[in-house]
């Protein structure tokens, strides 16, 4: 709902879409902090994107909304969610190997 919410208004309801659109923001945000303990954490390469990510991931996250709204296969969501994955970056050897269950 946060995803499409507000995003079409009259001129009159302006004040609710600007909230949408902070409140999404601040969504967006609080991936791109969360992205940042992952490389504080190691979980990360120090030298990832992660404003950038966080924007892609975020994308994707409202994208999926549309989908599963009108009934999706939960199949179908998740093989977008396996596709998205293949843009994350390399990890490290232990986060690699954690990954694997090793």
């Amino acid at each position: 709902m946060i995803s499409l919410a507000a995003t079409h208004v009259p001129p009159g309801r302006q004040v609710m879409r600007k909230m949408m659109a902070e409140h999404r923001a601040g969504s967006e945000a609080a991936f791109a902090a969360r992205l940042r303990k992952g490389v504080e954490d190691g979980d990360l390469p120090p030298d990832a994107d992660v404003d950038a990510m966080a924007a892609y991931y975020y994308a994707v996250a409202l994208g999926l909304a549309v989908p599963a709204r009108d009934g999706a296969p939960r199949e179908r969501l998740a093989e977008i969610g396996r596709i998205a994955m293949r843009a994350w970056p390399t990890t490290s050897r232990k986060n690699a190997t954690k990954c694997r269950g090793e």
